[in-house]
Formats: C-alpha cells, structure tokens, sequence
C-alpha cells in the first residue's frame, strides 16, 4: 500500500518570529524510511509593501532531510547542503519596477506559486514520528531572515503530500 499523507497549512508570521514558523499536530505523523515530499503551491502575504516589491522572491526552509544545493550569492560559487522546501521566484512582469498599474502600491500584496512540475524533494531518513514541522521563510537572493517592519511576510500558505516512495519508477 502506498502511503500518502496531504498537508494544507497556513501561518500567520509574527514580527518577533525572524520568518521562522511551526505546525503542531494533535497526533503523531509516521514518516515511513526514504518517504518524498510533493510541494503543489506556496502562497506568501506580504504587508505594506516597499517600491519594487515585484522583484521579491522567497526561499522556504523545512527541518526534514531534504537536501538541495544552493549557493549564498550569485557571487558565491561554493554550494551548501540545505532544506530548502521551496523557492518562490519574483513575479515575471517586464517591468519589476513598476508599481501596482492603478497609480500606487497596494497595501497588501499576495504572491503565489504554483510549479508547473510539481516540486519532489527526495528524503533520506529512518521511519520517524513526528510532532510538529518547522519552517523559516527567508529572503530569495540576501538568505536574510524575514525581517521585521515595511515590506515583511506577514503570513504563508503551504500545500504538500509527504509519501512512502516505493520503487524509483514513480519518484517524478
């Protein structure tokens, strides 16, 4: 039997909180060994945006053995292991720059992202129960943690299955 469990979480992000957040479940989850996670869409709310905000990006971090390479800078060409759980582009508009069409910047903006191909992220771990998940929401190109103030996260949205894998034929 295929075990497959669907996740629809969302966060509200606290100034104090550096992006960082946490899911609580009232029962334990059995990850089963060598599992795979599946990310549909991510959504970010994001307050009081500052000029340019089409050209943010987000990088979604989770504390289970998912492990991407990925480089601090653009001008850094060492490669660290990290969980990323999902990068989160900048819109794809000719003009980033540009501010909202009607004259201004609105003051609640909502970027969501939803991968053409479904994101896998392949794990590598013993069967483990788990009580909670842990998440930080950084900065796309700086790494910098959700900062507090003009222009911040201020709540995320996740939808994800985590699953047995199987054999590798049904890994993508």
């Amino acid at each position: 039997m295929h075990d497959k469990q669907d996740f629809c979480l969302t966060a509200q992000l606290l100034e104090a909180d550096n992006g960082n957040f946490q899911f609580v479940f009232d029962d334990p989850i059995t990850i089963k060994p060598n599992s795979m996670i599946r990310v549909y869409w991510a959504n970010v709310l994001q307050d009081t945006p500052q000029t340019g905000y089409l050209a943010n990006g987000y990088t979604i971090f989770v504390n289970l053995p998912t492990y991407t390479l990925q480089n601090h800078t653009s001008q850094d060409n060492t490669a660290y292991k990290k969980s990323v759980f999902l990068n989160i582009p900048p819109q794809t508009q000719a003009n980033l720059s540009a501010d909202d069409p009607g004259g201004g910047i609105p003051t609640l903006i909502s970027t969501t992202y939803e991968p053409y191909n479904t994101r896998v992220l392949k794990m590598k771990n013993q069967q483990q129960q788990i009580t909670s998940l842990d998440f930080q929401i950084v900065d796309l190109v700086s790494q910098e943690p959700n900062k507090a103030g003009v222009g911040r996260a201020s709540q995320v949205s996740i939808a994800f299955c985590i699953e047995e894998c199987g054999d590798d034929k049904n890994m993508y």
